[in-house]
């Protein structure tokens, strides 16, 4: 949308830019799309979002995805993506301002919910401070932190060191234990986000031995990207969903022994 050049020109009314905003909104399956200034003032309500991260971010000429925020014109928990607006939609040019819009509070939830590895696995999503932004258990959206609450709440302990290291930007795995179950729990972070991380648990009892879990957890990580990878817009919900759905059914042949299919 910022590469549109119709919304960088002045001459264009603001009717007719509104016209284009809302063109983009079905297209692309979001909400509220806004056009604002390089002084932070939205071009159709006036109000001033010159403080957010996401206009700092893309007026620095990036993309962005950030952390659920409360929305200013909904007052609901928001996930707000932004890109810069380029002089004539040449990209690269003088930036004149930012393109943002909403997605569904839930658009992340339903995909964490779609990560199923094995009938026990888990999967969420925490921000840049350890924070959880998308959980199986949407309770738990904006007021988990494992890191915090570990300091008081021991038995956290284990899962506060695995997001500790999503929020330093690693990748690996490790051994956690949940209401006495052995699992393993894979993390990563997002590439392209606001520094978000995120975990995906299995039970160890779901598959076959400790000569899997390797194997378990390579695929587990390609699951995580090939997801998040896609989690810009609804758009692509549908490539998100396919090579969900390929990786969750190479893990169950994986469980059933079969280590010579390929991963898709």
């Amino acid at each position: 949308t910022g590469i549109i050049k119709e919304i960088s020109d002045p001459k264009i009314s603001k009717e007719e830019k509104q016209s284009i905003i809302t063109r983009q909104e079905k297209l692309y399956g979001v909400v509220l799309g806004q056009i604002i200034d390089v002084n932070g003032k939205d071009l159709f309500s006036g109000k001033d979002y010159s403080g957010r991260d996401y206009f700092k971010a893309s007026m620095a000429g990036k993309a962005y995805l950030g952390s659920p925020v409360l929305s200013k014109v909904t007052g609901q928990l928001t996930l707000v993506v932004s890109a810069p607006i380029w002089e004539n939609g040449v990209q690269g040019s003088k930036i004149a301002g930012i393109v943002t819009f909403d997605l569904d509070k839930d658009f992340l939830n339903d995909i964490v919910k779609n990560i199923k590895i094995s009938e026990n696995s888990y999967s969420y999503l925490i921000d840049n401070e350890g924070t959880t932004i998308a959980d199986e258990d949407a309770s738990l959206v904006g007021v988990e932190n494992t890191i915090k609450q570990s300091e008081t709440d021991k038995s956290l302990l284990p899962f506060a060191e695995v997001d500790k290291k999503l929020v330093e930007g690693k990748k690996g795995c490790s051994d956690v234990e949940i209401n006495g179950e052995d699992c393993v729990l894979g993390y990563a972070p997002v590439e392209n986000s606001n520094g978000w991380g995120v975990g995906v648990m299995v039970n160890k009892g779901d598959f076959l031995g400790e000569m899997y879990i390797s194997i378990i957890i390579t695929i587990i990580l390609a699951v995580v990207f090939t997801i998040l990878s896609f989690i810009s817009a609804k758009k692509f919900s549908n490539k998100i969903g396919n090579p969900l759905k390929g990786c969750s059914e190479r893990l169950k042949k994986l469980a059933e022994g079969d280590l010579n299919s390929e991963t898709t």
